[in-house]
């Protein structure tokens, strides 16, 4: 094997095929298809554009090969071919001497047969060629050497066209990258190989202090440099240069004329030249402003040092790496050290901190080393040299960390607080102090109101039933006055207690369904009466459409009322008082609106902004009416717990008008008004349990429920004989007091709902203060009537509870074929509530069914959230249906709620609609059916 000769232009071939920079380039077709031509023409398998390089042959285009595919330039036929002038062909290459032990004779792709044009460029360099091949020997014909000929000056013609294009393109991008560069804050410039400044932009001409680009192309750019500091730089430039790597350094610049010298900082990188003269580009900026703030920052910081020295702020620093501690005089003197800077190992800093203080330190500590946190802040004591102990505030801050984030370097200062923390001390020393006062408070005017009410129950008690006995003039009006003057004493206690709660925070509100309408009607009638016995009109209008459920406090609500009303009533001598109910739109949604309005004397525009402040009665010192000056405060104070307010507007002479406002959110009615729908008469033949140790409410309450018709009364004194009595007869109610001996009545209402009683338990007693009502639901009680209670309250309480049919079983017609009772389904209740009416019955089972697995899937998914509040529903609804097991597992949950116990109600609940179902005494089964 013979390689080819170098040919006498090497250099220059090279140079120029590095020109045309199509060395490891993607295939083209403009170049793929001279290849397929060549193919075609002379009928030979493989057709190659080979660009011979230094040391190899790369294919730019293949037929038959891979394009980008190379071989060695010693085996190549192409390193003859480009040595001639002309087509060079070797028609059997396995008996030619040069080239028959060849691998690529010998081995794939097997050549016998070559065929190859030297690509010449016009300057006469020959970078490679186009030929073909074939693993058989053969000879081209004249006209197939003419054409590949051809062929050849073709490829050549694409690669000058492709030279020319990128050559353009390169320019348009050095033309793009000046005008960017002119835009640059900072001075640009581009150098050659010999590092001669070829171009710089005005920002560099301007940093150096040249007067135009020209003067400081090639090397006079060197003539900027400060003459001490030139030497330096231009051995660094040529060193730069002929390493080809880059430079980064910092100088000073003369500029041209009486300007100050500039510092500038320089930073070049090599660039693949590409066929172009640039071989570095390069930086400077003008860092003269830069370093006179770095020496402006430098002066600060040593300002701010003398300044900490001057504080009363002690300065620390840790060098972790010397595992040394700096402590400025401040620190020490803190201390009740000498007033000098000290340098100490960290072990000798141990003494300052008591036992006690020093795990918190240590975990913060290890926490700011470690890289957990950047910056600390602690308050924690340290012994003075003289052993007594203060408190500081102590902030450290990592200056340096090694690679593994480890601190190195820490710096802190440490603030004496002692005095600070002593005050706070006190502070919560003092607010303990009046914690317990106001427990104090609360627990007082609980036991007064409880004292009070059990005294006031029979006073008031005892007046109605005087009141409704035919008494002379002078004793009637002795009894009304004596009434009067109770409510007046309860009021009283009311409002002291409501605004001890509103003052403390400690008031709730419920919003449960209430029927606006009946409350509406009911405070009519009130005021109708009350108006005339005063001898004037009371008018209540309602805008029609109003909605008849409304989301709500019931009780506040009609406290708000009830006094606005009760406030117009007292100041209006003649003409009339009444009460528009209306809704209006706002911006936060539907409104609702109760104005009260009356034609007493007015209020004086100077009263009138004091009017809502507690203790405060506005007006004519001769004509204020009784009263404790709490009433409207608190009612305003209501409305803003419900989300509105009160307002008033007065004219002195002509009326005023207070304004409730409240936001309008409507509701469903509840479950058991669903089902009880129809209104029921109360049962006079109930029989009742009362459980009171107080004789005087024993008389009181025994003589109430006569005068309303109910005559069938058990009384015990304690809540063990309540239990007791419920276990031994049937009862339809208990009212329990709460405070009693032996047993409470919470603990008798748990007892009782343990041991599966389910009838209404309604609290009787004259417990009043926060919590009470809830605490009595809790242990399994229905309702709260706290003493004294108004004789209409209590029967409308009865009513509620004991509505129902006369007959306490169910008629012979409802009891036909049906199965006997269990715990689980009771129907001898179903009389009571339905009588005969087989299709209220089913459709009260399907709601109730419906509403209970909706409410227990949307509980379930809420996590238990709000189950008391539906057991509690729940518990009534079953009961009166006949679900005895179910309404007691209720009334359990509703006071001990359980989250577990979810799956066995649903299953109870499904077991009480079986039971339910199957009972065919109504209409046949077909009704019952779902």
């Amino acid at each position: 094997m013979t390689p080819g000769q170098l040919p006498a232009n090497e250099v220059a071939r090279l140079l120029r095929l590095r020109q045309l920079r199509a060395l490891d380039t993607p295939s083209e077709a403009a170049l793929d298809a001279f290849t397929r031509i060549a193919a075609s023409i002379t009928g030979m398998p493989i057709a190659l554009i080979s660009l011979v390089d230094s040391d190899r042959q790369w294919f730019k285009s293949a037929v038959g090969l891979q394009q980008g595919d190379e071989t060695a330039r010693d085996v190549s036929f192409c390193g003859h071919a480009i040595l001639q002038p002309q087509l060079f062909e070797v028609e059997d290459a396995r008996a030619d001497l040069r080239f028959h032990d060849n691998p690529l004779v010998l081995e794939a792709p097997n050549v016998a047969h070559y065929a190859g044009m030297p690509l010449v460029m016009p300057s006469g360099e020959a970078v490679g060629t186009l030929c073909v091949l074939s693993p058989r020997p053969g000879r081209l014909t004249g006209e197939q050497r003419r054409l590949l000929s051809e062929l050849a000056r073709g490829v050549v013609d694409v690669l000058l066209l492709r030279q020319d294009e990128l050559q353009l393109k390169e320019e348009r991008r050095t033309a793009e990258a000046v005008r960017m560069s002119e835009l640059a804050p900072a001075g640009m410039f581009s150098a050659d190989e010999r590092g001669q400044v070829l171009h710089g932009n005005n920002q560099w001409v301007t940093i150096l202090g040249g007067h135009s680009l020209a003067a400081l192309e090639g090397s006079a750019w060197m003539q900027c440099i400060h003459p001490e500091d030139r030497p330096g730089l231009q051995a660094a430039w040529e060193q730069t240069v002929q390493e080809r790597s880059g430079y980064e350094g910092t100088f000073r610049c003369q500029p041209l004329g009486d300007e100050a010298p500039r510092w500038v900082r320089i930073r070049c990188e090599p660039v693949e030249s590409s066929g172009s003269r640039v071989a570095f580009v390069g930086v400077v900026t003008d860092t003269t402003e830069t370093l006179r703030l770095q020496e402006e920052l430098n002066r600060q910081n040593r300002l701010l040092a003398r300044a900490l020295e001057a504080s009363n702020l002690g300065l620390w620093e840790y060098d972790l790496g010397a595992r040394c501690v700096y402590l400025s005089a401040g620190w020490t003197q803190l201390l009740g050290l000498p007033g000098q800077d000290w340098q100490v190992r960290p072990k000798a800093t141990r003494s300052f901190f008591p036992q006690q203080a020093r795990p918190t330190i240590l975990a913060a500590w290890r926490q700011l080393l470690n890289g957990e946190v950047d910056r600390v802040s602690l308050e924690h004591e340290m012994i003075m040299e003289s052993g007594e102990p203060i408190w500081v505030v102590s902030e450290a801050q990592v200056l340096e960390r090694d690679t593994s984030g480890r601190a190195r370097h820490v710096v802190g200062t440490s603030k004496d607080i002692t005095a600070r923390v002593r005050a706070d001390a006190e502070l919560r020393a003092a607010l303990q102090a009046a914690d317990q006062a106001s427990v104090a408070k609360s627990d007082f005017l609980a036991t007064m109101s409880h004292e009070i009410r059990t005294p006031l129950n029979g006073v008031i008690g005892l007046t109605q039933l005087l009141r409704e006995a035919s008494l002379p003039p002078m004793e009637s009006d002795s009894v009304t006055l004596i009434d009067s003057c109770a409510k007046s004493l309860l009021s009283l206690v009311d409002n002291i207690l409501d605004f001890s709660k509103i003052e403390a925070g400690h008031l709730t509100l419920e919003e449960v369904p209430t029927d606006l309408p009946q409350m509406l009607q009911e405070l009519g009638d009130l005021f109708t009466a009350r108006a005339a016995e005063k001898g004037i009109r009371f008018d209540l209008h309602q805008q029609p459409g109003l909605p008849r459920w409304i989301a709500t406090d019931p009780g506040r609500l009609r406290q708000v009322l009830l006094n606005l009303l009760g406030n117009a009533l007292k100041f209006t001598d003649m003409g009339n008082f009444g009460l528009r109910v209306t809704t209006r739109e706002s911006d936060a949604g539907l409104r609702l609106s109760f104005a009260v309005t009356d034609t007493g004397p007015g209020i004086p525009a100077e009263a009138q902004a004091r009017l809502f402040t507690r203790f405060t009665q506005a007006g004519n010192p001769s004509l204020r009416k009784s009263g404790t000056g709490l009433g409207l405060a608190i009612s305003r104070q209501l409305a803003q717990l419900m989300g509105g307010d009160v307002t008033l507007v007065s004219q002195e002479g002509l009326g005023s008008r207070f304004t409730l406002e409240i936001p309008l959110r409507t509701a469903a009615p509840p479950l058991a008004v669903q089902i009880m729908a129809e209104a029921r008469v109360i049962r006079s033949d109930a029989r009742l349990l009362l459980a009171e140790d107080n004789e005087v409410n024993q008389l009181v309450a025994q003589r109430i429920l006569a005068s309303l018709g109910f005559t069938q009364l058990t009384v015990v004194e304690n809540g063990q004989d309540a239990v007791r009595a419920c276990q031994e007869a049937p009862f339809d109610l208990v009212l329990m007091d709460c405070h009693m001996p032996v047993l409470d009545g919470w603990n008798a209402a748990r007892e009782l709902r343990r041991l599966g009683v389910t009838i209404p338990i309604l609290a009787f007693t004259a417990a009043a203060t926060l919590g009470d009502r809830d605490r009595c639901l809790a242990a399994g009680m229905n309702d709260y009537l706290t003493k004294p209670v108004e004789k209409a309250v209590f029967a409308e309480k009865l009513r509620r509870w004991l509505t129902g049919a006369a007959e306490p079983h169910a008629s012979p017609s409802l009891l036909r074929a049906a199965p006997g009772s269990s715990d689980v389904f009771d129907h001898g209740v179903i009389g009571r509530y339905f009588g005969d009416d087989a299709q209220a019955f089913a459709a009260a089972l399907e709601m109730f069914l419906r509403q209970s697995r909706e409410s227990l899937a949307q509980l379930k998914a809420a996590g238990g959230e709000g189950m008391a509040r539906l057991m509690h529903g729940m518990r009534g609804s079953a009961a009166t249906l006949g679900g005895t097991r179910l309404s007691a597992l209720c009334a359990g949950l509703e006071v001990s709620p359980d989250y577990e116990q979810m799956d066995t109600v649903a299953t109870e609940v499904e077991r009480f609609a079986s039971a339910a179902r199957a009972f065919n005494g109504f209409a046949g089964p077909e009704r019952l059916r779902t």
